[in-house]
């Protein structure tokens, strides 16, 4: 099983992911905003996503500037980091959540603390230190 949890299962929730990548008969890339305040963590998450039916369209250091750009360039999903400066990722999470719900949250958390996984309880989650970080973050972003 992949370190992608929400609970303890993989699972990509109601939305449909397959209608966001094909429209029609033209394949249309997933679009991703990565954010994380450690850049060489947001370039290996890019380098590990970016493909055919997945697009990088933007990145972003903290939560305010996430909300931002999520306003800006209107993504698919979110990759979020919980503990980052200026403002957290779940913080930032639930502003998106309210003003753009169609736009899925996936967390990225390198820490395993009590506190930071009952603030993520319900929420799609990757651990930054999972085995096979490539396998969890595909396992989420599978079309």
């Amino acid at each position: 099983m992949h370190e992608f949890q929400r609970g303890a299962i993989i699972e990509l929730g109601d939305r449909d992911f397959r209608s966001i990548a094909y429209r029609g008969n033209n394949e249309v890339a997933l679009r991703v905003l990565i954010v994380d305040d450690d850049s060489s963590f947001r370039a290996l998450v890019r380098t590990l996503i970016t493909n055919g039916h997945v697009k990088v369209v933007g990145e972003a250091s903290d939560g305010e500037e996430a909300v931002r750009l999520v306003e800006k360039l209107t993504p698919d999903i979110v990759l979020m980091d919980v503990s980052m400066p200026k403002r957290d990722g779940v913080a930032a999470a639930e502003e998106i959540g309210e003003r753009w719900p169609d736009v899925r949250l996936i967390f990225i958390t390198g820490t395993n603390t009590r506190t930071t996984l009952r603030r993520l309880a319900g929420r799609d989650y990757i651990r930054k230190g999972s085995a096979d970080l490539a396998a969890a973050i595909s396992a989420v972003l599978t079309v």
